[in-house]
């Protein structure tokens, strides 16, 4: 009452507005002295989702264990979390080099694409699938580094896999659709965007739509789903 309501009260620090940052304070320090209550308070921000917190705890205990592969992955996942995709992927880097597992490969290759480095995160992918070839997910995602690196061909094949294991796939329909259109195979293309529900097209898609309308001289259709 006050912080908020006295007529005092801006003559003093709000402490709500703050960091409730217990970890940086003296009695935490002399009363949890050990690496492991450190290492518990950090793995609860970070169930929690509260990133930053976490992400300082991991780097003090990261000062003290560098070549704990776990402490890495969870460094490089807060960075991720906060979008400091370059940090991230430096932290991943790490880990996979002390212990090298499918889901950090397939995190530094998110980073590397989030960084527009397409190339570079395919080989990640490729990588996590070198270890287990039936990751899905990591088929997935070296389909979408193909489509961005404008490699349609090897695209439309990671695509297939998926469709064939879950038929359906939004996920994968679209950009088979737009594999298709790109490559001028426009009967192809057609058919997958009609496997698309209507009530599910997106603005995106009627764009798309309209592009496959007008590269086959179908300007009056072209023209309507524009306007959509």
């Amino acid at each position: 009452r006050f912080y908020k309501l006295s007529d005092f009260r801006k003559e003093f620090d709000d402490i709500f507005k703050g960091r409730l940052d217990i970890y940086n304070s003296y009695f935490f320090k002399q009363v949890c002295t050990s690496f492991e209550s450190e290492a518990a308070l950090a793995d609860y921000f970070f169930r929690k989702d509260f990133y930053y917190d976490a992400l300082s705890l991991y780097l003090s205990l990261l000062a003290v264990k560098p070549d704990d592969a776990q402490l890495n992955e969870k460094t490089g996942y807060c960075y991720q979390q906060t979008g400091d995709y370059e940090e991230a992927l430096r932290y991943y880097k790490l880990a996979i080099i002390i212990e090298p597992k499918s889901w950090t490969l397939k995190k530094a290759g998110l980073c590397l694409r989030k960084a527009e480095r397409y190339s570079e995160a395919l080989d990640y992918y490729l990588q996590a699938l070198d270890t287990d070839n039936n990751d899905l997910h990591a088929v997935l995602m070296a389909a979408h580094c193909y489509l961005d690196l404008h490699d349609y061909e090897n695209a439309l094949k990671s695509y297939f896999r998926v469709e064939y294991t879950n038929p359906g796939n939004t996920r994968v329909i679209r950009p088979i659709a737009w594999c298709y259109l790109a490559q001028g195979r426009l009967d192809e293309s057609e058919k997958y965007f009609e496997k698309i529900e209507e009530a599910s097209l997106t603005a995106h898609d009627y764009i798309n739509l309209g592009h496959l309308a007008l590269c086959k001289g179908e300007r009056k259709r072209a023209s309507d789903n524009y306007l959509k």
